[in-house]
């Protein structure tokens, strides 16, 4: 697994892949080629933006994009942001952008809501055990399809584990 700079050709993958888990997001609705390319010109392409993003990559192809989003400098903690579809392969995608954020970004704590309604809960979950991660279960945070689900908040703290850099 390898992480790299994203580029504007990896945009097309990466909006498939965020608007097929509609669901699973905080803002629900599809994006556009022209709202991608803006993303890539505000935030990527941006040195001093809130955010950090890679392109996941293993074999030379492109998985999807990773990174951290809402960062607050001053208190070193962001939100997680993973967009890729190789269930497989999340545990280890995770644990490598960890590494990312704690030893090269000196992040402290990094979180991430998961939503119920989410096809990926029930893995996400799992990965946030096995990666020792602090979580909490929050009740009605996500409307959905005509109903509200809960969400599955969970914390990763630099202090509690070390994730080590193959």
């Amino acid at each position: 697994m390898n992480f790299c700079a994203l580029k504007r050709t990896d945009l097309p993958l990466i909006t498939e892949l965020r608007n097929k888990q509609l669901a699973g997001l905080r803002t629900p609705y599809e994006l556009t080629e022209d709202m991608q390319e803006e993303f890539f010109d505000k935030v990527i392409n941006n040195r001093v933006a809130n955010a950090r993003f890679w392109a996941a990559t293993e074999g030379g192809r492109t998985l999807g994009m990773v990174g951290f989003t809402g960062i607050e400098w001053e208190n070193r903690c962001p939100e997680l942001s993973v967009t890729v579809d190789q269930q497989d392969l999340m545990a280890e995608l995770i644990a490598g952008v960890l590494n990312l954020g704690f030893n090269y970004l000196n992040l402290e704590n990094i979180y991430d809501i998961t939503y119920e309604c989410n096809e990926r809960f029930n893995k996400w979950m799992q990965i946030a055990d096995y990666l020792g991660a602090e979580t909490s279960l929050l009740p009605a945070r996500k409307y959905w399809d005509g109903k509200y689900y809960r969400a599955y908040y969970w914390n990763y703290c630099k202090k509690w584990q070390e994730y080590p850099i193959d």
